[in-house]
């Protein structure tokens, strides 16, 4: 799976409307999956900014 979508996504969709649900849609998981691994935006933001 390619990681363009973490620089793609919050360059679209700026962080204010960067939300956990869109991540999933952008990689193929159900609407609920990031929840199992991150706790809230700012979980994912930190994990975005570690990762990227």
């Amino acid at each position: 799976m390619s990681r363009d979508w973490m620089i793609e996504l919050p360059e679209t969709e700026g962080q204010s409307n960067l939300s956990l649900r869109k991540c999933a849609e952008a990689v193929g998981v159900s609407a609920t999956a990031p929840q199992n691994h991150l706790a809230n935006k700012a979980a994912l933001l930190t994990a975005l900014a570690t990762q990227g």
